[in-house]
């Protein structure tokens, strides 16, 4: 039989673990939302338009499933924000821009984080409106780096701002 400190020990990491396992689904849910209601938004008549991808490193535009988060799917996960990318088709010709974006939990609500731009903070569950108000402000933060990064080439002085997007090239 156990004693009274290993006991407590399983119960705390079993209720960690739950959690954790709570807070992955919440925010792999949420990722999905996303990802579907982005290329909706778009009215891409080229779907896929939208693809969830890694947050960082090389990405091709493809379903990377469990892969496309910064924590395990399985197995004992951490119990923290999570990090996901959204590749989003930007050309006719197959080029994708990958906006990563970071959620985690404070009190009832879930904070996004698009790297390098705003944050958004959802309750749940999810508002197709409140949805509808983050793609907004999503799409509007991915427009202005195009148009910032086109006035400041007409204005010669490019080259000097990042905000959080990498960019796949069609072969």
């Amino acid at each position: 039989m156990p004693g009274p400190r290993y006991a407590e020990l399983i119960e705390t990491a079993g209720r960690y673990k739950g959690l954790a396992a709570e807070n992955y689904s919440r925010i792999r849910e949420l990722a999905e939302t996303l990802r579907s209601r982005f290329c909706d938004y778009l009215g891409s008549d080229m779907p896929p338009c939208v693809r969830l991808v890694p947050p960082g490193g090389p990405f091709e535009p493809k379903d990377y499933g469990d892969s496309a988060f910064s924590i395990p799917a399985k197995g004992f996960q951490p119990l923290g924000p999570v990090s996901f990318g959204l590749a989003v088709r930007v050309t006719d010709s197959g080029d994708w821009l990958r906006a990563a974006l970071t959620c985690r939990k404070e009190g009832d609500k879930f904070i996004v984080r698009v790297e390098g731009g705003p944050r958004y903070e959802f309750d749940l569950p999810l508002d197709g409106q409140e949805t509808l108000a983050f793609l907004e402000i999503l799409h509007a933060h991915v427009m202005n780096w195009f148009k910032l990064s086109i006035e400041e080439y007409e204005h010669g002085q490019y080259g000097q701002r990042e905000i959080g997007f990498d960019f796949f090239r069609a072969a």
